[in-house]
């Protein structure tokens, strides 16, 4: 009788710690998605190889944190990743514009319309794909690598920054989308990126109400990521 009692119990306790081995493993396999402050990129708008002006561009670099020595190797890629991001008032937390900005992964396909040009040599309209203007929505992230997330840019000689997504290349005046228009001033930006099943989340200060080359994003305080939560 014993001998069975103990067997039981062996088999029992064989169980569950297979199980807490199966949800560990899991765990450790599933995508860990991590959003940073990445340093300002400088560069010149161009269209049809022309100089539109020049403007700085604040992103987000998304990194597939692998963990401990063996993580690169179990860690899951995120899979057909999904940004949204949305602005918010420092004081009380609201959304500035009432809903949320599709993101644009930086090194995705520039859905660049098709200009047409009339006989003074102006561009008076341009040619929109619909297919090209959801391109780079979504990006798959493995294990140990990363993908940088457009956020917002401002141009040399504005006060205003805007939002930048793919609805930015069909925006007139061109990289200047009206939609996304945030005045001088300080912001919070909430970054959700949803993969596979898993989400993470980051907070961040937009800092606007300084000269150009001062135009930047800082790590938001515990009380203002609590305000947009």
């Amino acid at each position: 009788m014993t001998n069975i009692i103990v067997t039981i119990i062996a088999v029992v306790i064989g169980g569950l710690l297979n199980m807490v081995v199966a949800v560990w493993a899991e765990h450790r396999r599933q995508a860990n998605l991590r959003p940073n402050i990445r340093e300002p990129d400088d560069a010149d708008l161009l269209l049809n190889g022309a100089s539109v002006g020049q403007f700085r561009s604040l992103k987000i670099q998304v990194m597939n944190v692998p963990s401990g020595w063996l993580g690169k190797w179990m860690r899951s890629p995120a899979l057909q990743a999904r940004a949204l991001v949305s602005f918010h008032r420092v004081a009380d937390g609201r959304e500035i514009f009432g809903r949320r900005m599709e993101g644009r992964w930086a090194n995705s396909l520039q859905p660049t319309p098709t200009p047409v040009v009339d006989t003074n040599g102006n561009v008076s309209l341009f040619i929109h794909d619909p297919e090209r203007l959801s391109a780079g929505s979504r990006v798959d992230i493995y294990p140990g690598e990363s993908a940088l997330l457009d956020v917002a840019v401002r141009f040399q000689g504005d006060t205003d920054c805007y939002g930048w997504n793919n609805e930015t290349y069909f925006a007139q005046p061109y990289g200047k989308n009206p939609s996304w228009r945030l005045a001088s001033g300080v912001f919070l930006v909430k970054v959700t990126i949803t993969s596979t099943g898993r989400k993470c989340e980051g907070v961040f200060r937009l800092i606007n109400d300084v000269p150009y080359d001062a135009f930047r994003l800082e790590p938001a305080s515990d009380g203002e990521i609590a305000r947009v939560s």
